[in-house]
């Protein structure tokens, strides 16, 4: 149970967020005894790549559906050239690539080529959309080659979501009512199965099992988590843009308060120990695009 008062948590997260130059929004939730933080929770914001979570169940949805084959082979071709230099981006024209694979370098690498691959097989942002509105989430959409909605792409980039939308997300994955319980499942592990643990994961002890997605570009960076702690299950999602620091590196203002908020979480609601400061490896910055 949590191990901090609840108002003392919201005091300690709320002094973060009014210190950060641009804006952000944070939700916390403890499962287990309901007890939440919500500061500016239901603003949309700018999801950059943690709009790959509902592309990702869109996609299951519909191998589940039975009208994707899961041994699905996909060919590359010049139009997924992204041109980031990602992995994807670096195929050969005409390499095979499955369906399981293209969902791993989305989710695990964030590969945005992979990213918008996989939203053309979900049925492109339509169908992700149709697939959130009927899930019940009012705020998150794909909005990048979405027909309709141009206006929010010049407002929110490739996605927009809430930070309470994005912990509902994990959570409806964790309690196998996202797609359904084998689908979640798997989604589950792959979530799980990171390539980007210099964000909030760099607080965290490695001996937790967490699931999480990251998006950021220059101005914007977000993170959401669910945390199976020893003190009980919790959601942590922290979304900021417009920050003044726009720097690449772990010194970033924006990932600067991920990581506090991520913190002060896991202080109230782990194990009671402070958070772990940023592991110094590997060495080097922060990607610029999780």
């Amino acid at each position: 149970m949590p191990a901090v008062r609840l108002s003392e948590l919201e005091e300690r997260v709320f002094e973060r967020v009014q210190a950060l130059e641009g804006r952000g929004a944070v939700y916390l939730r403890h499962l287990g005894c309901g007890d939440e933080v919500a500061i500016d929770a239901d603003r949309a914001f700018p999801t950059g790549c943690m709009i790959k979570i509902p592309i990702l169940l869109t996609v299951l949805q519909r191998v589940v559906d039975g009208t994707l084959p899961w041994d699905s082979v996909f060919t590359m071709t010049p139009d997924r050239v992204y041109g980031l230099g990602q992995l994807v981006d670096r195929l050969q024209i005409g390499s095979p690539m499955e369906l399981g694979e293209l969902l791993h370098h989305m989710v695990s690498l964030s590969d945005t080529a992979a990213g918008l691959w996989c939203q053309d097989i979900a049925g492109g942002g339509t169908a992700v959309n149709r697939w959130l509105a009927d899930a019940g989430y009012a705020v998150t959409r794909v909005n990048s080659r979405t027909p309709g909605r141009e206006h929010e792409f010049e407002l929110y980039g490739w996605g927009q979501m809430s930070p309470r939308e994005a912990c509902g997300l994990l959570v409806s994955i964790r309690e196998r009512r996202a797609v359904d319980p084998a689908a979640d499942a798997y989604a589950d592990r792959l979530l799980a199965s990171t390539n980007f643990f210099r964000e909030s994961l760099g607080t965290l002890p490695t001996d937790v099992h967490v699931i999480s997605k990251t998006g950021a570009y220059e101005g914007v960076c977000g993170d959401v988590l669910l945390i199976a702690a020893p003190g009980g299950t919790f959601t942590c999602a922290v979304m900021t843009d417009e920050l003044a620091d726009t720097r690449p590196g772990a010194d970033n203002a924006g990932w600067r308060l991920v990581r506090d908020v991520a913190a002060l979480a896991w202080s109230a609601w782990g194990d009671g120990s402070p958070g772990s400061e940023l592991q110094a490896w590997p060495p080097g910055r922060l990607a610029s695009r999780p």
